[in-house]
């Protein structure tokens, strides 16, 4: 009986003794030596790669450490040649050894050292390459059947992380779909540049991080979803490119975005479907086309048709301002724009201007003035069609403007139009004329004090306005239209002590109190190419050397006949009196009839001596002006 039990006892131990012998054996260097040889020979066979392991520890229970671990893997492209899948040139590891029983990892920590790695078509469609001096890892809570890992601390120094997504071409349908769903706790980042490829590599975005610390990020490999819960990224550069959208020759170019100098705190981050979504907490960095940002809050969209900023908070070096962003990738595109808008309440100059000023004319730029511009409203369009909503301009030493209104081709002077409702006073407008078509700013005075209220509209070929103008101690009503390609002019005017010189120096007008309608062709009266049909009833009003006042009148003009009736209580000349005849060039010739109380012909430069004239006049007239 004793040596059946013995036999038995025997049969039961030996296995567990043998068992127990080679766990131990696997702690002798000479035995983990053996065993890393066939082990790697095995994975060679089975994998297809060539994998090779320089020096392999084991301690008690799973204490690793290895160096030199390589895997190769052949390049099917170009025969003989090899692609490097992994390159370590050291790593060690903690494992707990009771959890692996039931299918979990808790890693104590594992550090990497010289790791090169490229997943190639491991991962799905998620390729990943990285070359990084360390990546040190802990992890409690790895779930082999569930496919679900769980990171509390990855800390990544020195190199490159880059990863390709869903790529455009076909799926491996006899691969296993990557399930992976990864939990970060902790991602710390320093001196490591990031680079990410969207499918077909229609869109890039390049990172590099100084110094960065990730918290809350969740990987969901399955469907390219990403997510950080917080994020502070110090002494960074990002750049944002849509690869085969045409960069921009100079300024703010919103498919090719590049920032340095960065400094980015993000309260959360979202990444899925080609879209980003992320709410900035903090942000300073300068951007390639010359803009500079020393702070930024609000929530940021963008995706490969629009970029969005709501409820933003922007200063910049002379930029304080808050609102709503929202523009479509092609909003400055020269054919079929996309839209804008822009909700703004602050201020901002045209040194923070400048990039999105890069269309413009370099004279037209250069121009504008450089004062403090405080600004609110609204505008929506893009530079080939822009809608303003109550927009609030004011600019110290220049201008106070309300405007709400429509304005049109905005980079080409010659196509301008515009449709705006307006109030405000004016100082200095000097720079206005580069806007305005050359013919026009020939003729044309802006002085200082001007205040209006009314509308205007521009086009190509003609201006209108419905506009009461303030400037001194006059004021001007004027409602009427002017066909600069004709000439043709219709308007409506109502004056009080206003300056006509101080706007149309060339023209010889001075001060105007009265009432004026005027329909026709041409500036002078004396070319038989003008027309014109005019009533007035002038009050005060000179005209080269001639005085105006007291004067009621009706004249029309057409084809080089004129005729008129004139009641006057004029100085020069006094009476009711008509005239009808013709006007060419500089010579008069026509009949003269009416009463006349009084007439100063050294006034009217009809006499270098002072003679005046009284009586009933019925008289054929000739003079050469």
């Amino acid at each position: 009986m004793k040596k059946t039990l013995k036999v038995l006892l025997a049969v039961v131990i030996t296995p567990i003794a043998l068992f127990l012998i080679l766990t131990l054996l696997l702690y002798c260097p000479p035995v983990q030596k053996w065993a890393v040889e066939k082990a790697a020979q095995v994975a060679s066979e089975k994998t297809g790669m060539r994998i090779t392991v320089e020096q392999l520890r084991l301690s008690f229970p799973l204490d690793l450490r290895l160096q030199g671990l390589k895997a190769l893997q052949p390049n099917y492209s170009l025969p003989g040649k090899t692609d490097t899948i992994a390159d370590v040139r050291s790593l060690t590891t903690h494992v707990q050894m009771l959890p692996l029983l039931s299918g979990r990892v808790e890693v104590d920590w594992l550090t990497f050292k010289g790791l090169r790695m490229n997943t190639d078509q491991l991962i799905g469609d998620l390729r990943i390459k990285a070359d990084l001096e360390r990546l040190h890892l802990v992890s409690h809570g790895v779930s082999l059947g569930e496919e679900r890992a769980k990171v509390n601390l990855a800390d990544i120094r020195g190199g490159y992380i880059d990863v390709a997504l869903g790529d455009t071409m076909p799926k491996d349908t006899a691969k296993k779909e990557v399930l992976w769903k990864i939990d970060v706790d902790r991602l710390q980042l320093a001196d490591t540049d990031f680079r990410l490829h969207l499918p077909g590599d229609t869109m890039s975005v390049k990172a590099h991080f100084g110094e960065a610390t990730a918290q809350r990020a969740v990987l969901q490999l399955k469907d390219n979803t990403y997510k950080v819960g917080a994020l502070d990224w110090h002494d960074g550069a990002l750049a944002y490119d849509q690869n085969f959208v045409p960069r921009a020759k100079r300024g703010f170019d919103a498919a090719h975005i590049s920032l340095s100098d960065l400094h980015l705190g993000i309260d959360s981050f979202c990444y899925a479907a080609n879209t980003i979504d992320l709410r900035i907490r903090a942000a300073h960095f300068a951007e390639q086309s010359g803009m500079r940002v020393n702070t930024l809050k609000g929530t940021f969209h963008t995706d490969s048709t629009r970029l969005a900023l709501e409820d933003f908070h922007l200063t910049m070096p002379e930029t304080d301002l808050k609102g709503t962003f929202r523009m479509d990738m092609n909003a400055f595109a020269d054919r079929h724009p996309g839209q804008m808008l822009a909700r703004l309440a602050g201020h901002t100059a045209l040194g923070d201007l400048r990039p999105f000023l890069a269309s413009l004319p370099a004279d037209v730029v250069g121009a504008l003035p450089k004062s403090r511009i405080t600004v609110k409203g609204q505008l929506t369009g893009n530079l080939q069609r822009a809608t303003l909503q109550n927009i609030h301009l004011r600019m110290d030493r220049h201008f106070d403007l309300t405007a709400t209104g429509r304005v049109e081709n905005l980079t080409a002077t010659n196509r301008l139009r515009a449709d705006l409702r307006l109030k405000g006073r004016t100082e200095d407008l000097d720079f206005a004329y580069h806007f305005l078509p050359r013919e026009v700013r020939e003729m044309v005075r802006l002085p200082k004090g001007i205040g209006f209220n009314g509308s205007v509209g521009i086009t190509p070929s003609a201006y209108t306005a419905d506009l009461r103008v303030t400037e001194g101690s006059g004021w001007l009503h004027i409602d009427g239209a002017y066909h600069a390609t004709t000439a043709h002019y219709d308007a409506r005017l109502e004056a009080t002590r206003f300056d006509l010189s101080h706007f149309l120096p060339t023209m010889e007008l001075g001060v105007l109190t009265g009432h004026l309608t005027a329909e026709g062709r041409g500036t002078d009266v004396l070319s038989p190419r003008s027309t014109a049909i005019v009533r007035a009833d002038i009050r005060q009003m000179s005209y080269g050397d001639y005085t105006l006042d007291g004067i009621r009148a009706d004249l029309q003009l057409h084809k080089g006949r004129m005729t008129a009736k004139v009641d006057s209580r004029n100085p020069m000349v006094g009476g009711k009196f008509g005239f009808s005849g013709r006007v060419d060039g500089k010579r008069i010739d026509g009949h003269f009839r009416g009463q006349i109380a009084h007439a100063d012909l050294a006034r009217l430069g009809v006499k270098d001596y002072p003679f005046v004239l009284s009586g009933y006049a019925d008289v054929e007239v000739g003079s050469n002006l």
